[in-house]
C-alpha cells in the first residue's frame, strides 16, 4: 500500500517536535516524531489525518487520552469519528479506536500506517 498525501504542512522544527513531545510525554524516538520531520501534519489516502505539532495537544486534551488511554498518545483520526493513536513509549503499533470508547482492548492494532491505511480504505 502506498500512502498518497492529500494534504501535507512543511517540516517541523526540531523544536517544534521537542515542544510536542514534551507536552505530550512521547518519545523523541517515536515513529510521529520522524513523520514530523517530513511534513507537520498532513491528509493521509484523503482519509487520514496525523495531527501537527500545535494542534496535537489540543487533540489529546479535548478527547482526554491521558486519562482515558494512560500511556497512548491520539496521533490523529480517521475522519470518521474513529482515533489514531500510539504508544508514548515510542513502541511502532497504531491503535484505532472510537472517539468514545474507554477501552483500549477494543482498538484494531496495526503494526505500520500502511497496514492502518489498508485497513481503513478496505472499510470503504
Amino acid at each position: 500500500m502506498s500512502i498518497l498525501y492529500t494534504e501535507a504542512g512543511a517540516p517541523a522544527s526540531a523544536s517544534e517536535i521537542r515542544a510536542a513531545c514534551d507536552e505530550l510525554g512521547l518519545a523523541h524516538h517515536a515513529w510521529l516524531t520522524k513523520f514530523w520531520t517530513q511534513c507537520n501534519g498532513a491528509m493521509l489516502n484523503d482519509r487520514v489525518l496525523i495531527y501537527a505539532t500545535d494542534y496535537i495537544p489540543e487533540r489529546n486534551q479535548t478527547y482526554e487520552v491521558d486519562s482515558t488511554f494512560p500511556g497512548y498518545v491520539s496521533i490523529g483520526d480517521d475522519s470518521g469519528g474513529r482515533l489514531i493513536l500510539m504508544p508514548s513509549s515510542g513502541d511502532t503499533s497504531f491503535h484505532l479506536i472510537g472517539a468514545g470508547d474507554p477501552f483500549i482492548d477494543d482498538a484494531e492494532v496495526f503494526a505500520s500506517i500502511e497496514a492502518l491505511l489498508a485497513y481503513i480504505e478496505s472499510e470503504s
